[in-house]
């Protein structure tokens, strides 16, 4: 046996397996989902007011919370039990309850974000370059 076919049969292995379902999330039209391990966020339009949400979930399919977004943001990301928004030179960050800890834009547009290890800092990229910021009071 090669090492191909081994590998092969490894994933044929593996993709008979099937999840386990915990619960079935009805949100409405879902424009983006992003998660970790202890928290599920999916971003929804509400097709009859034409409004955006922020809903939050553990992994047992329980809704944390609900938070209303003044608009749909591209990037999504869920870290270190914190929710990372962000499009162009807007972004905010939420904590896995929905409270809002900052909302705010940058000079220059953003492409990456990433939660640093510490209190309140984070890594945002742009096309300057890198740069460390923090939250504070």
């Amino acid at each position: 046996m090669t090492l191909k076919g081994y590998f092969l049969r490894l994933v044929k292995e593996k993709i008979k397996d099937v999840p386990e379902e915990k619960a079935k999330i009805e949100s409405g039209a879902i424009q983006s989902v992003s998660y970790d391990e202890n928290i599920l966020v999916v971003v929804v339009l509400d097709q009859e007011t034409s409004n955006y949400k922020m809903q939050i979930y553990n992994m047992k399919g329980e809704q944390l919370s609900e938070v209303p977004l003044s608009k749909d943001y591209a990037q999504i990301k869920v870290s270190k039990n914190q929710i990372l928004l962000y499009e162009g030179d807007m972004f905010a960050i939420y904590t896995k309850d929905g409270i809002c800890k900052y909302s705010g834009e940058m000079d220059t547009g953003i492409l990456e974000m990433y939660p640093l290890f510490g209190l309140n800092k984070y890594m945002m990229i742009n096309a300057n370059g890198f740069y460390e910021i923090r939250l504070v009071k």
